[in-house]
C-alpha cells in the first residue's frame, strides 16, 4: 500500500494581540493509507488538529478525526462507503467536549448503457456540546453535496453549515443512461432529514429534491451539460416554510 503523511497549516495567527506566537496557530497532522484487499480498496485516514485558540471562538482545543473508506466492485455491482468519527476536546472553559459520528454508503449496478444506484448517509448530533453548549453536528465535508444532488447540500444546507447537510440523514436514488457515445442523461431523487435536537427550526426539518441533467461530449475532452432541479425545504417548527428552490444551469467543461 501507500502511506501519505501531511502537515497542514490551517491557520497562522498573525493577530496583533498575540503577535506571531505558535501557541495560537492551527495545525493538522494527517496520516492516510491506501491499500487493496482482494477487490476492495481500503482507505483509512487519521487527522490530529492542534487548535491554538484563534479559531473556534478563541478556545483552545485538540481534535481527532478518524475515517475509514471501503470501495469495491463485483461484476456489474459497485459500492463506495465511509465511516467517520470526529472528537473535539477543549482546553479552556466555556465549551463542552463533543463526539460525532458519520456513515455513508453508495451502491450501484450497471447494465449495458444504464447505471442506477441508491445511497444513504447519516450524521449524528451531540447536543449541549461545543462552544456555549449550543450543540455540534457531524459535518460531511465540502465535496459531499448530498451524493450528487443539484440543490441539496449546496444551495440548501442543514444547521447553518455552509456546504453540506450537517447532521443530516439522507436517502437517494439516481440513474444515468448513455443514449450513444456522445449523449447521456441522468436523474436524482433524494430526501434528507435534519437530526438536530434543539427545539429550533432545524429540529425535524427535512428537504426533498428531484433533478435531471443532459450531457453531450463535443470531443473526448470537451463536454456541454444542462441541468435542472427542484427542492423543497420544510422547517421543523411553526416557522413558515420557504418557497420551492429551482435551479437551471448549463456548463461547458474542458478536461485536461
Amino acid at each position: 500500500g501507500t502511506f501519505i503523511p501531511i502537515l497542514q497549516k490551517n491557520f497562522e495567527s498573525g493577530v496583533d494581540t498575540v503577535a506571531d506566537s505558535e501557541d495560537w496557530d492551527n495545525d493538522s497532522y494527517i496520516l492516510a493509507y491506501i491499500t487493496k484487499i482482494g477487490d476492495i480498496t481500503v482507505l483509512p485516514l487519521f487527522v490530529y488538529t492542534d487548535n491554538g485558540g484563534v479559531v473556534a471562538g478563541g478556545r483552545e482545543s485538540d481534535a481527532i478525526t478518524v475515517n475509514l473508506g471501503l470501495n469495491g466492485k463485483f461484476g456489474n455491482i459497485g459500492f463506495e462507503s465511509e465511516l467517520g468519527m470526529a472528537d473535539v476536546d477543549y482546553d479552556t472553559a466555556g465549551a463542552t467536549d463533543s463526539t460525532t459520528y458519520g456513515a455513508y454508503l453508495n451502491v450501484w449496478m450497471t447494465s449495458g448503457a444504464l447505471k442506477f444506484g441508491a445511497l444513504g448517509a447519516y450524521g449524528s448530533y451531540d447536543s449541549n456540546a461545543g462552544v456555549g453548549g449550543t450543540g455540534v453536528a457531524h459535518d460531511f465535508g465540502d465535496d459531499f453535496e448530498a451524493g450528487g444532488a443539484l440543490i441539496m447540500g449546496d444551495d440548501i444546507t442543514f444547521y447553518g453549515s455552509p456546504n453540506d447537510l450537517s447532521a443530516g440523514q439522507l436517502v437517494a436514488l439516481y440513474a444515468d443512461y448513455a443514449l450513444n457515445d456522445k449523449l447521456s442523461i441522468g436523474g436524482y431523487l433524494g430526501y434528507a432529514k435534519c437530526g438536530v435536537d434543539n427545539n429550533g427550526i432545524w429540529d425535524g426539518a427535512d428537504v426533498w429534491e428531484i433533478s435531471a441533467d443532459v450531457t453531450y461530449k463535443i470531443t473526448p475532452s470537451v463536454e456541454y451539460k444542462v441541468a435542472a432541479g427542484m427542492a423543497q425545504l420544510e422547517w421543523g417548527n411553526n416557522t413558515p416554510d420557504p418557497d420551492k428552490a429551482v435551479e437551471l444551469y448549463h456548463r461547458l467543461s474542458f478536461n485536461f
